[in-house]
């Protein structure tokens, strides 16, 4: 039902939900007298669709009925824009998908009495739905693990493979960071493809505070990568979120992205009760959960329209520099992290954006006699480009990060032209 809602949309199925889910408190639940004739709640949790209204196969084709047509009208052309239609559309199925979650979540608990509830599966991405579960479902606790989509078998495949023999006492999980980390090796040959110079500070927290604070856009590698779609601290863009422009930037120059779309504020897992309402965890960035009045001043590029966040919670043990980078940003313990690719027409992809002065990556490789080229110095002025990275070098591309510099607000001087990148070790 989702994803068919998100092909008339006019965004990819299985891809796009995120977006359907973040343009949903725009609309109004207009289409609620739809949705309940699609979707029927049967009981012991049992569901049922009516797919002569929606039906998932047909959408994935791009095909949509005439009975489709007449109760939503024309689906909407991919790239156009956004009409008050679909706003309440995406309002309405958002709103079905919690009611049937909160109808399935009922029964489970009723059938076993638990107060923790554990889930997977590409829908448990939805953390407008999980906030919902957390609200007014029984369970007490909800847990969904970074890779719930497709990649998270292999979690599951590990389970089954491991010999029954072998103690499986459960044990909490603190970080996603299991993906492929870079060699200095590897880091020193793509400076060298890019013809890039750069430089290692004494302390690479507070240089990318630094940078933060005088409102620059930082791209931030460090590390084994995130498992998972989400950005979390290892391979991710850095902004301030005090900023309320910011959000524009990083969606219109930085992402290339639809402006609707919201950008998710890291926390200090210990100041999380000083934003939100009530204090929670959140550290795969997993919940959609309301930011106090007094705060949404504070961080205004976190805070989507309807006054929410998806918040991730950070733990000074689990990523160190990250925090420390972040939370040295004057003082604030909250920084926007964004993921550093985008999508394209072939999938998920790792890009680089020309035109940045500031190359920031956690690791790196230069020496400062070498003749490089300063970053201070590249096409001031031009418009930003994505470029996406070959397969080869996919997720190792330190090249990819960048500042936007001179063309920021920011209350610090400006960007000059022999400003040079910094690389952390």
């Amino acid at each position: 039902m989702y994803s068919a809602a998100t092909a008339f949309l006019g965004f990819r199925p299985n891809s796009g939900e995120g977006k359907v889910m973040g343009l949903a408190p725009y609309g109004r639940d207009s289409f609620a007298a739809a949705f309940d004739r699609i979707l029927t709640l049967r009981p012991e949790g049992g569901i049922a669709l009516d797919t002569s209204l929606l039906d998932y196969h047909l959408a994935r084709a791009g095909s949509f009925s005439a009975a489709t047509r007449r109760t939503f009208g024309e689906p909407r052309v991919a790239e156009s824009a956004i009409a008050r239609r679909d706003e309440d559309l995406a309002c309405s199925v958002q709103a079905a998908l919690e009611r049937a979650a909160l109808h399935i979540a009922g029964h489970l608990h009723r059938e076993t009495g638990l107060d923790a509830l554990c889930l997977a599966g590409g829908v448990a991405l939805n953390a407008t739905m999980n906030r919902r579960l957390l609200e007014c479902s029984p369970f007490r606790r909800v847990f969904v693990q970074p890779a719930a989509g497709d990649p998270g078998t292999a979690l599951g495949a590990a389970l089954c493979a491991s010999p029954a023999s072998e103690p499986r006492e459960p044990a909490r999980m603190a970080h996603a960071f299991w993906g492929p980390a870079a060699t200095e090796d590897e880091i020193a040959s793509v400076f060298r493809q890019r013809d890039l110079e750069a430089t290692r500070p004494d302390d690479i927290s507070a240089a990318v505070a630094s940078l933060l604070a005088r409102g620059l856009v930082v791209g931030w590698f460090q590390g084994r990568m995130e498992w998972g779609p989400r950005a979390l601290g290892a391979r991710s863009i850095l902004a301030d979120p005090r900023r309320a422009e910011m959000k524009d930037i990083l969606n219109n120059r930085v992402k290339h992205r639809e402006a609707f779309r919201p950008f998710a504020p890291a926390v200090l897992a210990e100041a999380a009760e000083e934003y939100f309402v009530p204090p929670t965890e959140s550290e795969f960035m997993t919940q959609v959960v309301p930011v106090k009045s007094q705060a949404q001043a504070q961080i205004p590029a976190g805070v989507h329209v309807d006054g929410t966040a998806r918040l991730q919670t950070v733990r000074r043990e689990v990523n160190p520099r990250s925090t420390r980078s972040s939370s040295t940003s004057a003082g604030s313990p909250a920084c926007l992290w964004s993921s550093t690719h985008r999508s394209t027409s072939g999938g998920s992809r790792s890009c680089a954006v020309r035109g940045g002065r500031h190359l920031l990556p956690q690791h790196g490789h230069g020496r400062p006699g070498d003749r490089r080229l300063p970053l201070g110095q590249a096409a001031r002025g031009r418009p930003l480009r994505a470029t996406p990275v070959p397969d080869a070098r996919r997720n190792r591309t330190y090249g990819r990060f960048r500042g936007l510099g001179g063309e920021l607000p920011r209350p610090a001087r400006a960007a000059r032209s022999g400003d040079r990148g910094v690389v952390g070790r």
